[in-house]
C-alpha cells in the first residue's frame, strides 16, 4: 500500500500539485508575467497551500533559480530574477509542507491549461535612424534597441529574406551586422533570439538606382545599335533589369555590373526621348537623352505618274523607321497619298491620288519629323487635236481641244487662244476641253492668221502651234480682200473675161450659145452698218452694258462695182442670224469685161 501511495503522489507532483493531508497545492498566478532578459526584478508567486511555515523553500524560472527567495505566506512567495531569454518559462517551486516530509515541487502546468507561464520579453529595435545603404551590401549596420540578451546568445538579424553577412552580440542594447546586396528600395529587418523575433517593416533601404551618362545618344531609326547606360544601383547580379526608350522597350538588356547596362536599341523615330531603367519594384529615367535620325528622301521612282491612275510609287532614303512604327504619312504636293507602305528602314511606297501639276515635293512624315524634296510630277497635258479650228475675228465661236491628261476631275485648266484667255473654258473629260473663242482686238483692219492654243493645268502647260485660224476682219463698212479660184494668198482675183453665165449681161449668150461658165469672187470685209450716234444698253436691271447700235445688212441691199464699170451681183443667202455679230464676205458673179487693176466699190443702202 505504501508503495502505490509513493506512486500516486510522485504523479500528482510531476503534474504540478502536490497533496498535502487532502489538499491539493497549486500555483495560481504570477505577478509580472514577464519581465526583461536583463533581470534584476522581483517575482511574486502566488497559488494555494504552497508552505505552512517558512520551511526551507526554493523557487527556479526555467532551469535557473532565482538570486533570492522571500517566503509571505502559504499562498505568496516572492523571487529576485536572474538574467534569462527563454520566451515561455515553466516557474517551479520546491516547497516543504512539514519538517518530517521531504521536498516537494509544485510547477505553474496545471492542467487542464490554460497553463501560467512566464515570459522575458523579446526582442525590441529601436526606431531606425539613418538606416541605408548600396545595392552591392558590405556595409556594416549597428541596430539598436533592447532586451537583446546580457550575454551572447547568438542573435541572427536579416533583411527582408536575406540574412545578414554576419552578425555579432554587443549588449543587450546592440546587435552589429553586415547587410547583404538587394536592389530593393524598402527591407524589413528581423532579429532572432533564441525563439524570439522582432520584425520593423521597411526599416532599412537600399539606395535607389541613379542614371549618370548613357553612351551612343543618337541612331537610325532602324535601330539595332548597343547602347550603354552608366550609374549606380543596378545590382550585383542579373536580376532581369530592363531598360525603356519612351514607350518601347530594348530589344534586349544586358546587365554587366552595378553600374553598367547595355540596351540594344529597337527600331524608332522620334527624337529626345526619356531613357526608364527598372528592377524589381525600383524605376529611374532620365529626360531627353536618346534621338534617332529625321527621315531623308534621296530619290523616287517613277517621277512621272499619271493624272487619273492611282500609281505606287517608291520612295528611297534613309531612317523610315521600323515596319511597325506609327504614324507614317506622305503627301505629293498637297494631296496626300491614299496609303502607305513600309519595305524597310530605306524604302516605303505611297499610292498616288490624282492630281496635277509638275516639280511638286514629296514629303514623308515618320513621328511628327518629316522631309521633303523637289522630285515629282504628274503627266504634263497633251493637245492633240482641234475640232472647228476656224473662226471669225469677232471671236463666240466654241471648238474643242483633244488629247490626254487634261485632269480627272474639273481642275479649273485654262485655255488660251494666241495670248488671250477664252471666253469660257469648259472641263469635258480627262481627254476633252472645250474652249469659246476669244475676240481679236484691232484698230481698223485684221489680216487674219493661225494662233497657238496653250492648255495650263496647274503649273504644267502644253502648246499647239498654228492650231487656231482666225478670219480676216476690219472695221465696217468695208472690204478687206478678195478670194477665187485663182487669188494668191488671199489678194486680189484674176478671171475670164466672160464672166458668168448667171450674171444677167450673159444672158442673150446663154440663150443663144448655151454659155455656162462661172465666175464667182469672195469679197471679204465687213458689211455691218454702225450708228455713231445711237448706244443701247443689253443685259439685265444688275447685270448690263453699254454697245454701239448696229444693223446687220443682207446681200439684196449691197452693191458692188469694179473700176465704176463693171457690177457684180451677190448671190442670195437665207436671211438669218449669222454665229458672228458681223457679215464678213459675201459671194459675188462677175459679169463680162476686160483690162485689169480694177478698183473695188461697195455700197450698202446708197
Amino acid at each position: 500500500w505504501s508503495k502505490m501511495c509513493f506512486v500516486v503522489l510522485q504523479l500528482l507532483v510531476m503534474s504540478g500539485v502536490a497533496v498535502v493531508d487532502g489538499q491539493a497545492a497549486s500555483i495560481s498566478l504570477l505577478q509580472p508575467m514577464n519581465g526583461p532578459p536583463t533581470g534584476g526584478f522581483t517575482l511574486t508567486v502566488i497559488g494555494v497551500d504552497l508552505a505552512r511555515d517558512d520551511l526551507s523553500f526554493g523557487i527556479r524560472v526555467g532551469g535557473t533559480s532565482c538570486e533570492s527567495t522571500t517566503w509571505t505566506s502559504s499562498s505568496s512567495m516572492a523571487c529576485r530574477i536572474g538574467a534569462g531569454y527563454f520566451p515561455s518559462t515553466v516557474v517551479t517551486a520546491t516547497v516543504r509542507f512539514r519538517a518530517d516530509m521531504p521536498k516537494v515541487e509544485v510547477d505553474t502546468t496545471v492542467e487542464p491549461c490554460p497553463c501560467v507561464t512566464f515570459t522575458f520579453d523579446k526582442p525590441s529595435l529601436a526606431d531606425p535612424t539613418d538606416m541605408n545603404g548600396p545595392t552591392v551590401g558590405d556595409t556594416t549596420v549597428t541596430l539598436r534597441g533592447k532586451n537583446f540578451a546580457i550575454m551572447d546568445v547568438s542573435p541572427r538579424v536579416r533583411f527582408g529574406f536575406t540574412a545578414g553577412q554576419f552578425t555579432t552580440w554587443m549588449s543587450d542594447t546592440a546587435v552589429l551586422t553586415r547587410n547583404s546586396q538587394s536592389v530593393l528600395e524598402f527591407q524589413s529587418t528581423v532579429i532572432t533570439s533564441q525563439l524570439q523575433k522582432e520584425t520593423r517593416f521597411n526599416q532599412f533601404s537600399y539606395d535607389r538606382p541613379e542614371i549618370s551618362a548613357v553612351h551612343l545618344t543618337n541612331s537610325r531609326t532602324a535601330g539595332g545599335g548597343t547602347m550603354t547606360v552608366v550609374g549606380k544601383g543596378f545590382g550585383n547580379v542579373d536580376l532581369t533589369q530592363r531598360l525603356r526608350l519612351g514607350s518601347s522597350s530594348c530589344l534586349a538588356t544586358g546587365w554587366m555590373s552595378d553600374s553598367t547596362v547595355l540596351c540594344k536599341l529597337p527600331a524608332d523615330t522620334n527624337s529626345n526621348l526619356r531613357i526608364t531603367f527598372s528592377v524589381e519594384r525600383n524605376y529611374v529615367f532620365k529626360e531627353r537623352v536618346m534621338s534617332y535620325d529625321d527621315p531623308l528622301i534621296t530619290a523616287i521612282y517613277p517621277t512621272n505618274v499619271p493624272v487619273t491612275q492611282a500609281k505606287r510609287v517608291s520612295l528611297f532614303g534613309f531612317n523610315f523607321g521600323g515596319q511597325v512604327h506609327d504614324p507614317r504619312s506622305g503627301r505629293l504636293g498637297d494631296t496626300a497619298c491614299l496609303a502607305m507602305q513600309w519595305v524597310s528602314d530605306t524604302t516605303i511606297s505611297c499610292l498616288s491620288q490624282p492630281g496635277y501639276a509638275a516639280n511638286l515635293f514629296v514629303t514623308v512624315t515618320i513621328a511628327q519629323f518629316q522631309n521633303q524634296r523637289r522630285l515629282m510630277s504628274y503627266n504634263t497635258p497633251l493637245i492633240t487635236a482641234l475640232y472647228s479650228s476656224n473662226g471669225p475675228a469677232s471671236g463666240s465661236s466654241e471648238f474643242r481641244i483633244f488629247g490626254n491628261s487634261f485632269g480627272a476631275f474639273e481642275l479649273t485648266p485654262q485655255l488660251k487662244v494666241g495670248l488671250t484667255l477664252c471666253m469660257r473654258t469648259q472641263w469635258e473629260a480627262e481627254s476633252s476641253v472645250l474652249c469659246k473663242a476669244p475676240r481679236v482686238h484691232y484698230d481698223k483692219w485684221f489680216l487674219g492668221g493661225n494662233v497657238p492654243v496653250r492648255i495650263i493645268l496647274g503649273s504644267s502647260s502644253n502648246t499647239m502651234r498654228h492650231a487656231y485660224t482666225y478670219d480676216m476682219a476690219c472695221v465696217g463698212p468695208c472690204v478687206i480682200g478678195l478670194a477665187c479660184s485663182s487669188s494668191t494668198g488671199g489678194f486680189g482675183c484674176n478671171g475670164p473675161t466672160h464672166g458668168d453665165y448667171r450674171h444677167p449681161i450673159n444672158k442673150d449668150i446663154v440663150d443663144f450659145k448655151g454659155f455656162d461658165g462661172k465666175h464667182v469672187v469672195r469679197v471679204i470685209g465687213n458689211f455691218t452698218l454702225y450708228r455713231p450716234n445711237i448706244n443701247v444698253i443689253v443685259g439685265n436691271s444688275t447685270q448690263n452694258r453699254t454697245v454701239q447700235a448696229s444693223e446687220h445688212i443682207y446681200n439684196d441691199d449691197i452693191e458692188v462695182t469694179f473700176g465704176d464699170l463693171y457690177r457684180c451681183v451677190p448671190l442670195a443667202v437665207p436671211k438669218v442670224e449669222a454665229l458672228s455679230t458681223s457679215q464678213q464676205y459675201l459671194d459675188c458673179v462677175m459679169p463680162m469685161g476686160v483690162g485689169h487693176g480694177h478698183e473695188i466699190k461697195v455700197t450698202i443702202r446708197n
